[in-house]
């Protein structure tokens, strides 16, 4: 073997078969992503060398002041879209005081558009 660029999902448990992780092949670079808990995990490779370590980026939710718990994402996906286009979907159970929402809480089903650069 002349090189390994694995890619751990330690945290993720299924009880199906399916593609977790994606692929954005790009010139020079592959990007792997998946999305667990409200998170987006990547790393970067390029042949045998890791040019970005696993990293963690939360999902944007509308308000800046909105806060979701890794916990409080249900059903969540990453799904391929269009060329180097993918879309987050779910679930959330959103904190945001300044909604004028009286409990605080709202339930939303996201999409987002996503392009990993």
């Amino acid at each position: 073997m002349k090189w390994d660029n694995s890619f751990e999902i330690n945290d993720v448990k299924s009880f199906e078969l399916q593609q977790l992780v994606k692929i954005s092949p790009d010139d020079n670079r592959i990007v792997l992503l998946y999305l667990y808990d409200n998170l987006i995990r990547s790393k970067i490779i390029k042949d045998n060398q890791v040019l970005e370590g696993k990293t963690a980026d939360p999902v944007k939710s509308k308000f800046e002041t909105d806060i979701v718990k890794e916990k409080d994402t249900r059903n969540s996906k990453l799904n391929y879209w269009y060329s180097e286009h993918f879309f987050a979907s779910g679930i959330q159970k959103v904190r945001n005081p300044l909604t004028g929402n009286e409990s605080g809480y709202r339930k939303v089903f996201f999409i987002n558009k996503l392009k990993y650069q």
